[in-house]
């Protein structure tokens, strides 16, 4: 029911943190599936946006398969098509395979020390971009896309919560 047109369209997200790998496994599993089995029609724009987080537990390395990463490269590889979005978190970017780097639209990479990621970006961006990575503030995040800004990275500056997320239900 997600799925069905909206004027507004829709933002889902899925929080796994609560589930053990298994049952994070079969919801990613069963989440794409129903995407694909919902036979929607081709659409020139973003209509719905897929959240998943936490999506690191996925890795055989934290007690996944592997099976729920296939999933999100499936999706990663068709789902634009029929309007549908994926954002995917995890600490890393290496958590995730190259087929499923290959089609990243949006990179959000946070202020981080870790060697792979800053390599990474050095690669790709410049030692001088490493460099306001690995010294931004706390709450400071790089933001690339190719199809803004010219592909150049620019930096935002996320606000904190303005509330406990402690107290939500």
């Amino acid at each position: 029911p997600y799925l069905e047109e909206d004027e507004g369209g829709n933002i889902i997200i899925f929080s796994l943190h609560k589930l053990d790998s298994k049952n994070i496994e079969e919801f990613v599993d069963k989440t794409i599936q129903q995407i694909f089995d919902a036979n929607l029609p081709e659409r020139e724009n973003l209509e719905t946006l897929v959240v998943y987080d936490e999506v690191n537990r996925l890795l055989e390395k934290f007690g996944g398969t592997g099976e729920g990463l296939k999933q999100l490269e499936r999706g990663a590889r068709e789902f634009r098509k029929w309007g549908v979005g994926m954002v995917l978190l995890s600490q890393v970017i290496s958590d995730f395979s190259g087929e499923i780097r290959a089609n990243i639209g949006t990179t959000v990479q946070m202020r981080t020390q870790y060697d792979d990621d800053l390599e990474r970006m050095k690669n790709k961006f410049g030692i001088d971009t490493v460099k306001s990575i690995a010294k931004a503030k706390q709450g400071s995040g790089m933001l690339e896309n190719s199809d803004y800004n010219h592909g150049r990275p620019y930096f935002v500056d996320f606000r904190p919560l303005k509330h406990s997320p402690h107290r939500l239900s």
